[in-house]
């Protein structure tokens, strides 16, 4: 059974409640759907909770982020989760609008995300699989034994110079678009697009808490870095980059060096997520050697799709 529902209804203590889960997020990005829908999926006490928004035709967790999938109880048997993506998939059909499930990385949460994934998998298809980049921050005890040679000699020259590392936890606006202005010139020097404006990364900062970093050398920004807080004990690297200038001086190898310190230090986080390297499944192989050349390992992260006509 699914009950399509005004707001949610996450009790305290759900699983998968990350950020792009919230209600917050959901209302401050609903004007990217056409409709935007808050679902308890389950018969009397309901276990599940789903916030999916209609774009193009078709259901989406997330509508307006990186990843979504639904929220529930720790509990969750096995069976009930079966019986939820068997409703939802009924639900979409009946509406003839599928339905696509993007779920974090399985090291999230690995016991609910896998169950989740088996469950789901049987009502519908798997879309899309992408190896996702996270540091362990329990690894930086013993950092160097994690990094490529390559790497560990990059970051000995990097240390030649002298870099100016500034954190900025719970950035504020001018630290905020200070970051961006180096992300922002590092895409264009390299034609990538960048999907968040300022003004968007500002607005997301009001509904959770968004620390900014850069790295600079002789009053002149190289490096910077946007993480959110999405949950307590995880962060995501939305952005991060160098200028094509600061390349020979290997900032970017001194920046993740920095951000993973400072982190360990703090004590808060498990994880630094650090995020997929490929678009819409074409893989960018250069960027994949350098997250793993600087310690990062590989966690899956799937998007489904249930109820598509055939």
């Amino acid at each position: 059974m699914v009950t399509e529902l005004d707001r949610p209804a996450l009790p305290k203590g759900a699983a998968n409640c990350h950020a792009f889960n919230s209600e917050r997020f959901a209302s401050l990005n609903g004007a990217k759907a056409r409709r935007v829908s808050f679902l308890a999926v389950g018969e009397k006490k309901p276990k599940l909770w789903l916030t999916a928004g209609l774009r193009d035709g078709e259901w989406r967790s997330p509508f307006s982020a990186p990843y979504g999938g639904w929220s529930g109880m720790p509990d969750v048997s096995q069976r009930a989760m079966c019986d939820a993506a068997r409703d939802l998939r009924q639900w979409a059909e009946e509406r003839g609008e599928p339905l696509r499930v993007g779920l974090p990385p399985l090291v999230y949460d690995e016991t609910f995300l896998t169950k989740s994934l088996y469950a789901l998998s049987r009502e519908g298809r798997v879309a899309l699989m992408q190896p996702d980049y996270y540091f362990l921050l329990s690894d930086f005890a013993d950092y160097e034994a994690h990094m490529s040679s390559a790497a560990r000699n990059k970051l000995t020259n990097a240390a030649r110079h002298p870099f100016l590392f500034e954190a900025f936890p719970k950035g504020a606006p001018e630290a905020l678009a200070r970051a961006y202005a180096v992300v922002e010139r590092n895409r264009a020097e390299r034609g990538y697009p960048l999907a968040m404006s300022l003004e968007a990364v500002e607005a997301t900062s009001r509904v959770m808490p968004i620390d900014a970093f850069t790295l600079s050398l002789e009053g002149s920004d190289a490096a910077a870095a946007l993480v959110f807080r999405v949950l307590p004990d995880v962060g995501l690297v939305v952005y991060w980059g160098n200028t094509a200038e600061s390349n020979d001086l290997r900032a970017m190898n001194m920046l993740a060096y920095k951000v993973f310190e400072h982190y360990h230090r703090e004590g808060r986080l498990r994880l630094l997520d650090i995020g997929p390297s490929d678009l819409d499944g074409e893989p960018n192989l250069g960027l994949m050697e350098f997250k793993e050349s600087i310690g990062c390992r590989v966690s899956p992260r799937f998007t489904l799709l249930l109820g598509e006509t055939r």
